[in-house]
């Protein structure tokens, strides 16, 4: 979003070193091209000379142009398809030419345009294949931020029903809903969405934090954590729920495991390691783990 946002409300112009035949001396005389083209030839009326005008089709332009014409023949998404389009329509004057990672290098940043230099590194980064490019201080990257929380309740769904199909797992069920009700009607306003629905079994609401455990009879789950499985286990008309974390360094499965009771709703808090250390065995492994805590 940064990238087009800058391209798009701030048009950037430069001083750009051409070098070309000029029939009046502009800039410097450029004597290697002159004396091999034109005195040579006897064309010695004719200078080549090398200056800088201020331009918008500069080099930097051609590189976010030429970027943005790769990334939209890959991208899927429709929003960052309208984006590039915006930034390609603005830069209609700036010429079409082919440009490497390398020419990135050759960019002159002005200070006082910090986002010049932001840009060109992601420009070199697409142009790279790659989304970083090093390590150094303050260098400053394109960032891909992912929802560990969706990817965490993805994997144990997604291992579930890979193998341990007969339990007929359904991620994201929905079908409930907590109703508005007044004198002389009832309206279905909040959809509930479980994150694992073990049909005529349980509920499993996977949850990527650590907890502090330490002294705490609660086994570090929060009210909200407890008052919204329990929810879904009542509406659901089930017994059993199960609140899932990811284990982490120095917990072990003793003090890790609780249980609660509500009424006849029975909820236990633990703890999954996801990671193994026989990598060959990684599949046997997990499914042990994973069918300790089901059955």
């Amino acid at each position: 979003m940064k990238f087009s946002v800058d391209c798009i409300s701030s048009p950037y112009f430069a001083y750009q070193e051409v070098t070309e035949e000029m029939a009046f001396v502009r800039g410097r005389i450029t004597m290697q091209p002159y004396i091999n083209k034109n005195l040579a030839k006897g064309r010695h009326q004719l200078l080549y000379c090398t200056y800088e005008p201020f331009l918008y089709d500069n080099q930097f332009n051609r590189i976010v142009k030429h970027t943005c014409t790769v990334l939209q023949t890959v991208s899927r998404n429709r929003l960052n398809r309208v984006l590039l389009n915006d930034i390609i329509f603005l830069l209609d004057e700036v010429t079409d030419v082919y440009c490497k990672a390398e020419d990135c290098i050759k960019v002159k940043s002005n200070r006082l345009y910090h986002e010049v230099g932001v840009i060109t590194n992601m420009c070199e980064s697409f142009l790279y294949n790659q989304s970083y490019t090093d390590g150094l201080l303050n260098n400053q990257n394109l960032s891909i931020l992912l929802p560990m929380e969706v990817i965490y309740e993805q994997y144990i769904a997604g291992f579930i029903k890979k193998y341990l199909p007969k339990l007929k797992l359904q991620a994201q069920a929905s079908g409930e809903y907590v109703e508005l009700t007044g004198k002389d009607f009832t309206t279905s306003v909040f959809q509930m969405k479980h994150d694992i629905l073990l049909p005529d079994k349980m509920i499993i609401d996977t949850k990527l934090k650590f907890r502090e455990m330490a002294n705490d009879s609660k086994a570090g789950v929060s009210q909200n954590d407890l008052y919204q499985i329990v929810t879904y286990c009542y509406k659901r008309k089930m017994k059993n729920g199960i609140l899932l974390y990811p284990k982490h360094f120095g917990e072990n499965a003793e003090n890790g495991s609780k249980e609660f009771k509500v009424e006849d709703i029975f909820i236990t808090a633990c703890s999954i390691e996801i990671t193994e250390n026989d990598f060959e065995n990684f599949d046997e492994g997990q499914i042990e783990k994973v069918s300790q805590i089901i059955f």
